[in-house]
C-alpha cells in the first residue's frame, strides 16, 4: 500500500493523519458500498458544503484517485440493474 503524506483535492488539504484515517476505514469496513464509504469518511472528517451537506460526489472520486495511487483499495462497483418492464394482460370481458 502506498503511503501519501499530503494530497489537495478540490480545494481541501488532506494530511497525512487523515489519509491514514481514510485508508484504515476502507480497510476496514469490508461489505459497504462505495458510496457509503464517501458518507463515512466525509461525516468523519466533516467534509462539507456551506449549505451543510456532505460532499460525498468529491468524497468518492477523491477515494477513486487515492485507489489509483495505490493508496487503498476500493470494493468492486455495484452494477445497477435494471427491473425487467413489467407486463401488462389485457383481459376483454
Amino acid at each position: 500500500m502506498q503511503t501519501i503524506k499530503q494530497q489537495i483535492f478540490c480545494g481541501r488539504e488532506f494530511t497525512g493523519e487523515e489519509i491514514l484515517l481514510i485508508q484504515e476505514i476502507v480497510g476496514t469496513c469490508n461489505g459497504i458500498s462505495r458510496r457509503e464509504l464517501a458518507h463515512t469518511v466525509c461525516e468523519l472528517l466533516e467534509w462539507k458544503r456551506p449549505n451543510d451537506r456532505l460532499k460525498a460526489r468529491e468524497c468518492s472520486d477523491f477515494l477513486e484517485l487515492l485507489e489509483s495511487k495505490g493508496a487503498l483499495i476500493l470494493p468492486e462497483k455495484k452494477r445497477k440493474v435494471k427491473p425487467a418492464p413489467k407486463r401488462l394482460s389485457l383481459r376483454c370481458h
